[in-house]
């Protein structure tokens, strides 16, 4: 069977990064094709992209732009002391080794590996790989260690909707030697359009390309983590804002349920009675979402299993700190699905009136046209990787 190469964010303990990279493999093996994940063997931690040449890269980029440099390893430190548990490391660490199978190569052995004739192609994306604002270009995410004419790009996000002046040089260049671009939001197609001046399309996150039926296969057969079986989950990247902390209160009064926190409770869930935190590896965490009568969520992954499992659910606007805003890629999500609606925008309450006015979540959310606009994108992104693969061989 013909081998495709997959690079993508692995690292740090992520739920999204995660099975996004799982979904990536299964869809491939359903297109007839044997998926390999790949990533360096030289890590310094383990579960963590932290590597020697990445943190002296990182350091000689930022030494004499002060503020760059601050404010770029007190975001790096901050993603590292997120609070997970052991347990839910030892989960994470379980699923990259027995789902995600991943192999790992030193650069020159990678560059010999994808130049065998039985790898087809090389697939960058999706996630943040292509984060605007990263001051290591990791060369692993634009494919460079492949020919050229084996190079595609499925759905990569640039994690905002614009690139600062130190990057504009590197990631132009590396862009423009991948025939076959696609990217995951609108704005990633726009940033394109003007560096490059192609047209791309804007594909679905792999997370999607996967049915209900198939997630729910996928999680069959696990125990949950906990007894509750009427709950809803609170699964925040990022400090929840007075109005999503309203909201919830509202939810929990309406669908008399528990709450379930994923992965960790933020303090100011601790006023919300009975609120349980779950040491939840990747398909737990797909299984508690699949279950929960109710998702509140900042974050991208979140709201798009909760659309894609058809649970109802609400997204708030995320509070980023010191890093930079990043909605555009759950907004670009929501818009081309048509639920605009789920999305709460402002971080504070303005007017109780107005608040109590537009509490609308208690009426029965639907998802058919929601789900047929999510069959069409599937067929989208089943239509360019066909082609793309499809092409690669018929030139080799």
């Amino acid at each position: 069977m013909k081998k495709v190469i997959i690079t993508t964010a692995l690292k740090g303990y992520n739920y999204g990064t995660s099975l996004q990279a799982y979904a990536s493999k299964l869809f491939l093996s359903s297109l007839g094709y044997d998926p390999e994940i790949i990533w360096y063997k030289d890590g310094i931690i383990k579960g963590r992209d932290i590597r020697s040449k990445k943190l002296f890269t990182m350091f000689l980029r930022t030494f004499w732009r002060p503020k760059l440099f601050i404010n770029t390893f007190s975001t790096y430190l901050n993603s590292l002391q997120k609070e997970i548990s052991e347990k839910s490391k030892i989960a994470f660490l379980d699923f990259e080794e027995n789902r995600l199978q991943v192999k790992n190569f030193s650069w020159p052995s990678l560059k010999s590996y994808v130049r065998n004739e039985n790898v087809v192609a090389c697939i960058c994306g999706s996630d943040q790989i292509w984060k605007t604002t990263n001051i290591y270009i990791d060369p692993i995410y634009y494919l460079k260690f492949a020919p050229k004419e084996k190079r595609i790009a499925y759905a990569p996000s640039f994690g905002k909707s614009e690139i600062p002046n130190y990057n504009k040089t590197i990631i132009k260049r590396n862009i423009s030697k991948i025939d076959y671009l696609s990217v995951r939001e609108e704005e990633g197609a726009k940033i394109i359009k003007n560096l490059i001046g192609r047209e791309v399309p804007v594909m679905i996150d792999p997370t999607l390309l996967l049915n209900k039926n198939r997630w729910l296969e996928a999680v069959s057969g696990l125990n949950s983590e906990s007894k509750k079986e009427n709950y809803i989950v609170l699964y925040f990247l990022d400090k929840p804002s007075s109005i999503s902390l309203k909201y919830i209160e509202e939810i929990i009064k309406i669908y008399d349920c528990s709450v379930i926190a994923i992965p960790s409770k933020h303090n100011e869930f601790n006023k919300f009675n009975d609120c349980e935190s779950i040491d939840a590896g990747p398909l737990e965490f797909v299984n508690l979402i699949a279950n929960a009568k109710f998702v509140c969520t900042d974050s991208f992954h979140g709201t798009a299993f909760s659309i894609n499992l058809n649970v109802p659910f609400l997204t708030f606007n995320r509070l980023y700190g010191a890093a930079s805003d990043q909605s555009s890629r759950i907004t670009s999500l929501l818009n081309k699905l048509e639920l605009q609606n789920r999305f709460i925008s402002q971080t504070e309450i303005i007017d109780e009136k107005d608040f109590k006015d537009e509490l609308t979540f208690e009426d029965e959310m639907t998802f058919e046209h929601s789900n047929e606009l999510l069959q069409i994108e599937r067929q989208n992104a089943n239509d360019y990787l066909l082609t793309a693969l499809s092409s690669i061989e018929s030139e080799s």
